[in-house]
């Protein structure tokens, strides 16, 4: 998997604050805590985020009484991925430039 499939992977995480995604870092809506990202070969690998989901306090209590609404999040998923596809295409061209 590529930098930019890990990168997409990362857009899809319900609780992951996507207006924070880094290439090795990333915050957590549920509790706002920082989670770092694995440094492997590449960007955006998820291990160390999977186990953080597992455990995160704030996560495991939604998910024990009223389950989450990721219909909620879909407005802001959808705004949040325009603007990242903006900023990445401004940063493509100032680059070729």
């Amino acid at each position: 998997m590529n930098d930019d499939e890990r990168l997409g992977m990362l857009l899809n995480e319900p609780w992951v604050d996507l207006t924070t995604i880094g290439s090795y870092r990333v915050h957590c809506r549920g509790c706002g805590g920082r989670i770092a990202l694995d440094k492997r070969s590449g960007k955006f690998y998820r291990s160390n985020l999977h186990k953080h989901l597992k455990r995160c306090g704030t996560i495991r209590k939604a998910d024990a009484g009223e389950r989450w609404s990721y219909a909620d999040l879909s407005v802001y998923q959808d705004l949040t991925v325009s603007f990242l596809c903006i900023l990445w295409s401004w940063a493509l061209l100032t680059t070729v430039s």
